[in-house]
C-alpha cells in the first residue's frame, strides 16, 4: 500500500452514501437535523427535501381561518334577523286572520326588513362578508400568485348580498358562501361550467 488518496478513489465516479452525504443509500435525499439545522420551521425546507418553508402556508391557512369566520358571523346574523321576520310574518298573519292573512304577512315582512336595516344587521353582515373577501383575496394571491375561484365566489356573493336588504334573502346568499367554505357546495365558476350546485365528496376522504 502506497498511502496514496487517488488508491482510495472509486474510479466510476461513486459517491458513498449513508450519514454525512446529502443522498442516503435508498436514493433519497438526506434530511439530517444535525446537518440542516432542523426542517419544517420558517425559513427550512421541509422535512421531504422541498423548497424552503417561509411559513407561507400557514400564513395561507390563517388568512382562509379568517375568512370562513367572518363569513358564517355573517351568515349566522342573517339567520337570527331572518328568524325575526319568519315570526313577525306569522304573527302578522294571525293578528290580521279576519281582514286577511296576505296583508298581515306583508306588513310583518316589512317590518322584519326594517328591523334588519335599521338596527345595523344589513351593515353588520355586509362587513364582515367584505372582509371575508379581503382574506379571501389574500390568501389566494400569496398562494399562488393568482385569483382563484373562491375569489370569485366571495367577490359574487359579497357583491350580490351588498344589493339585498332583506334577512331571508342575505342568508340564503351568505349560507351559500359558508357552505362553499365548508366545502358543502362548489364555486361559482364550477356551476357556470354546468357542476351540480353542491360538492361530490369521494369515499374516504
Amino acid at each position: 500500500m502506497t498511502n496514496r488518496p487517488v488508491n482510495f478513489s472509486d474510479p466510476t465516479g461513486h459517491r458513498p452514501c449513508g450519514d454525512g452525504e446529502d443522498i442516503d443509500c435508498d436514493g433519497k435525499l438526506n434530511n439530517s437535523i444535525k446537518r440542516t439545522g432542523g426542517c419544517g420551521g420558517p425559513g427550512q425546507q421541509n422535512c421531504y427535501g422541498n423548497k424552503p418553508n417561509n411559513g407561507k402556508d400557514d400564513i395561507v391557512k390563517n388568512l382562509n381561518d379568517l375568512a370562513i369566520a367572518t363569513q358564517d358571523l355573517a351568515t349566522t346574523i342573517d339567520a337570527g334577523f331572518g328568524l325575526i321576520e319568519v315570526g313577525l310574518v306569522a304573527a302578522g298573519c294571525v293578528i290580521s286572520a279576519e281582514v286577511g292573512c296576505v296583508e298581515g304577512a306583508w306588513g310583518g315582512l316589512l317590518l322584519g326588513q326594517a328591523i334588519f336595516n335599521v338596527f345595523g344587521g344589513n351593515a353588520a353582515e355586509t362587513g364582515l362578508s367584505g372582509v371575508s373577501l379581503i382574506f379571501t383575496v389574500a390568501a389566494d394571491v400569496l398562494e399562488d400568485g393568482e385569483f382563484g375561484e373562491a375569489t370569485t365566489t366571495s367577490l359574487v356573493t359579497f357583491g350580490v348580498g351588498s344589493l339585498m336588504f332583506d334577512p331571508i334573502g342575505d342568508f340564503l346568499i351568505d349560507g351559500y358562501a359558508s357552505g362553499y367554505n365548508h366545502e358543502i357546495f362548489n364555486g361559482i365558476e364550477t356551476i357556470f361550467n354546468g357542476g351540480s350546485l353542491f360538492k361530490l365528496r369521494v369515499e374516504g376522504r
